[in-house]
């Protein structure tokens, strides 16, 4: 039998004097929350499996209410070696281990049509994250500045409890807490990767950023699809285009608010990607100014102008802009409040939008083409 990776989704502590197999008691999550708890078990799972040469140990994962080890084995040697592990009456308590096929990430994306209050209640919770966002890194600048050491994001979460119970920033408990917490994971991933040279150093999130966003984590079933309402934390039921099918273990959602106005969430799901057959074919790619690809087979694709074909309309409709821009100095309107502004800047947007989704498309279709018809590219 061939050798597959498996990754655990789900760790269970058993008492075979107790209850009878596989009836179980309590899960890991629940029994064991805080980490550095989880961290002795998982050593103890690990001498465990050690024990058995068919198991092989890849990766260790903690997270705050669940463990994911990355073991590589056949499922007939788990099973085998659950089983003998029932069979010792010595031991009193041990672990059962549910296993599936290594499982890959994706995210399904789509609109969300919210009302009047969730939309409110978005628009609080982005500004709320940024704000966590900017605040900490301007506590972590200065502790840089003065010891020479970063904070870390233990002593960051630690603040903003704090900093939910202060009369002065309570406002932060309105909004959904994950959002709160993943912009610090975002701040001490950003620090992490400059510290290694990966990137340049953190920098403060604008208000006029096009890119405007929160993500959520999943627990207890609080992200779900019902019907044609999508269900997210804080906001409940929200309605939206149920244009692919989800599958998979839901991880976490990132709500998005496109300068366009519109709103986007992408879900992460945790499924079994499977791979494409094989076709034997290989393929070479030479990208050009008058033909966008041309392909060793001699198949040529057309560049597609999206902007040219676009650009009459989106030079009016700028001029319009710059007009009320204009007309908005004059009155002292600041820009931010003057409506009829705001109101052509988002019909610009809209413009400059349609332009990117269809020259996304055309590449995620010439692209999809290639990889399914070509194994060597």
């Amino acid at each position: 039998m061939k050798n597959n990776t498996y990754k655990v989704i789900n760790i269970i502590k058993y008492l075979n004097n107790s209850v009878a197999f596989p009836n179980v008691i309590r899960t890991w999550g629940i029994l064991m929350s805080k980490i550095h708890y989880v961290h002795g078990y998982v050593k103890d799972l690990l001498n465990l499996i050690a024990d058995n040469n068919a198991l092989y140990i890849l990766d260790v994962e903690t997270h705050n209410d669940y463990v994911h080890l990355q073991i590589k084995s056949t499922e007939e040697q788990i099973r085998r070696y659950i089983q003998r592990k029932e069979r010792n009456k010595t031991v009193q308590a041990f672990i059962v281990v549910e296993v599936s096929a290594l499982l890959q990430h994706k995210a399904y994306e789509y609109r969300i049509y919210p009302d009047k209050i969730q939309e409110t209640l978005i628009v609080r919770t982005i500004g709320s994250s940024r704000f966590v966002y900017n605040h900490f890194l301007e506590l972590w600048n200065k502790e840089y500045e003065e010891t020479g050491k970063g904070l870390t994001y233990s002593a960051c979460s630690k603040l903003l409890t704090r900093m939910k119970r202060d009369p002065e920033t309570v406002w932060l408990c309105e909004v959904d807490k994950f959002s709160l917490q993943n912009s610090l994971r975002n701040l001490s991933d950003a620090f992490s990767r400059f510290f290694k040279g990966q990137n340049e150093h953190p920098k403060f999130k604008s208000k006029k950023s096009p890119k405007q966003s929160y993500t959520t984590q999943f627990t207890n079933n609080n992200i779900a699809v019902s019907g044609n309402c999508l269900k997210l934390p804080k906001l409940g039921l929200v309605k939206f285009a149920d244009s692919r099918e989800m599958k998979g273990r839901i991880l976490n959602a990132t709500v998005r608010r496109k300068p366009s106005g519109k709103f986007f969430v992408s879900i992460l799901c945790e499924e079994d990607i499977c791979e494409l057959p094989k076709t034997d074919s290989a393929v070479g790619i030479d990208l050009g100014i008058t033909d966008f690809a041309v392909l060793s087979d001699g198949s040529r694709n057309d560049n597609n102008h999206f902007t040219r074909q676009m650009e009459e309309r989106l030079r009016r409709e700028q001029r319009k802009l710059a007009r009320r821009a204009l007309a908005a100095e004059k009155r002292g309107v600041p820009l931010s409040e003057a409506r009829n502004y705001q109101k052509q800047r988002r019909k610009v947007a809209r413009l400059h939008e349609r332009v990117a989704n269809q020259r996304n498309e055309f590449l995620n279709k010439l692209s999809t083409e290639i990889v399914k018809n070509h194994d060597i590219i």
